[in-house]
């Protein structure tokens, strides 16, 4: 009985310091995203500039929360989890890879297609923004950005892997460590 409640209270007490660390990996990554805005708007103010690589980086990011993220969340953590229960490691490692090696096609075939498609996606957003953005400036910034689009979802699918084993702190800190980056 003794060893019961010691268990649950050790439980408890780690519990409490995850939910800790992760608030703070979120205040952090709030208070980097503020940064981050303060020093994009310090250097480049409202312009057109800044419009093209706000677009050039929705796009990537757009694509990671459509299906990385979303499909992660709906369908992988949950077959990763029940293969996790059985102990069914083989068949764990075969899932994993075939989801990663899906996942990596996928993401680079649609980072070549915003890569060749760039100057049409600039022109096309240039007139539904109804502002004169720097198609040129775009162009680059998104052909540059375009392959982050297999960072980024390789990222969620890692995330999703360390959340199934429930080790929420590091991947609370990806969206602070994205924010420091661009800063720099």
């Amino acid at each position: 009985m003794q060893d019961i409640q010691e268990d649950y209270l050790l439980s408890r007490k780690r519990i409490f310091s995850a939910t800790v660390i992760v608030i703070i990996a979120i205040l952090l990554s709030k208070i980097s995203g503020l940064v981050r805005d303060q020093v994009m708007a310090g250097f480049f103010g409202m312009s057109y500039d800044t419009d093209a690589y706000t677009w050039a980086f929705f796009i990537p990011n757009l694509f990671k929360i459509l299906f990385a993220e979303s499909l992660i969340i709906a369908a992988f953590i949950p077959i990763y989890s029940s293969y996790l229960k059985g102990e069914k490691k083989e068949e764990m490692r075969v899932f994993v890879n075939s989801v990663t090696n899906i996942m990596v096609l996928f993401f680079i075939f649609i980072s070549i297609i915003i890569f060749i498609f760039s100057p049409q996606i600039g022109i096309l957003l240039s007139k539904i923004a109804d502002n004169q953005m720097d198609i040129a400036k775009f162009v680059i910034m998104s052909r540059v950005m375009s392959f982050s689009v297999l960072t980024l979802s390789m990222s969620g699918l890692t995330a999703g892997i360390l959340n199934s084993h429930n080790i929420f702190t590091i991947p609370s800190f990806a969206p602070f460590v994205l924010n420091v980056m661009t800063v720099i």
